[in-house]
């Protein structure tokens, strides 16, 4: 479950979601389109366009030779394709 009550957010800025203590909990990070992010010691994701309203973007998340693509509600397209293909 993730939600704002289970992460007890009490606050959140153009930086980051602080909970009840004032503890950082979440950060923001701007990226741009096929930029790569480090999310853990095995695991990266990256965004790509998505065909859906100006700047909207999906995402490729990979983790110990695994890998998931999140097209938000858009309709197929060949960037989808690209994405998983690029790592088949």
């Amino acid at each position: 479950m993730c939600s704002d009550n289970y992460l007890n957010i009490a606050a959140a800025d153009q930086q980051c979601a602080k909970n009840s203590d004032g503890r950082e909990v979440i950060r923001w990070t701007v990226v741009q389109p096929c930029q790569q992010v480090k999310l853990g010691p095995a695991t990266t994701a990256y965004c790509f366009p998505a065909d859906h309203i100006s700047g909207a973007v999906g995402w490729r998340e990979d983790t110990s030779g695994m890998g998931v693509v999140f097209s938000g509600d858009t309709r197929f397209n060949n960037e989808i394709d690209l994405v998983k293909r690029h790592y088949e």
